[in-house]
């Protein structure tokens, strides 16, 4: 189970796999994508501390692909996350219509993820994913034929899409339940150049409700 709260572009940078600084220790965890803030942090020394830590986060999130792991928050409180996402850009103000009945504790702007259900009535309580987990040794390559594994990018549909989300991990269960990041920028590098000159000139069109049929 999983609380999320996102907020919406950042642009990204190039970054050494390590760096040390008087209030940091950020090591990179896939070459250049995906970084793991080795120095135990709480909400409440981040929120107080925007224009230094705070600006410091920012800066690793940004140069290595907008993926950041921090260690050491504990029980931050829906609205912290809320705080915390602000720290990194423009939080959106509430959820969607349909998600409204995930909020967490009463805030609008942060979501329940997982598969919790109310003890009274059964209904889910978080939003659920139904997909089984990819098997050990399993390609993570999309399937056609199938619709599988679900690869997405949050509400591309938008106008101005969110640029990130801030996932907490509140209960993890004994095996599976991993989030996985791809690294597009990557993948579209490694491409040959005539696909990347043929993909320059495409547009795409992003449908909620094509979304929602074919899922």
């Amino acid at each position: 189970m999983a609380d999320r709260s996102r907020s919406p572009p950042a642009t990204r940078q190039q970054a050494c796999s390590s760096r040390a600084t008087d209030e940091l220790r950020i090591t990179g965890l896939n070459g250049k994508f995906g970084a793991l803030v080795q120095t135990p942090l709480s909400a409440e020394r981040i929120l107080s501390d925007r224009s230094g830590l705070g600006a410091e986060l920012v800066r690793a999130w940004k140069e290595h692909g907008g993926v950041l792991v921090l260690r050491g928050l504990v029980d931050i409180t829906a609205a912290q996350m809320a705080e915390l996402s602000s720290v990194f850009g423009e939080v959106e103000n509430e959820l969607d219509d349909s998600k409204k009945k995930y909020a967490v504790d009463g805030e609008t702007r942060v979501m329940r993820i997982g598969n919790t259900r109310n003890p009274a009535t059964g209904e889910l309580t978080a939003l659920c994913a139904l997909d089984p987990p990819l098997p050990e040794g399993g390609s993570p390559q999309y399937r056609p034929d199938v619709r599988k594994p679900v690869w997405h990018t949050d509400s591309t549909y938008r106008k101005k899409p969110p640029t990130g989300s801030l996932l907490f991990c509140k209960l993890a269960p004994p095996e599976g339940g991993a989030t996985c990041f791809a690294d597009t920028t990557a993948a579209y590098k490694a491409l040959d150049p005539k696909m990347q000159e043929k993909l320059k000139g495409l547009e795409c069109l992003c449908s909620q409700a094509h979304h929602d049929a074919k899922v």
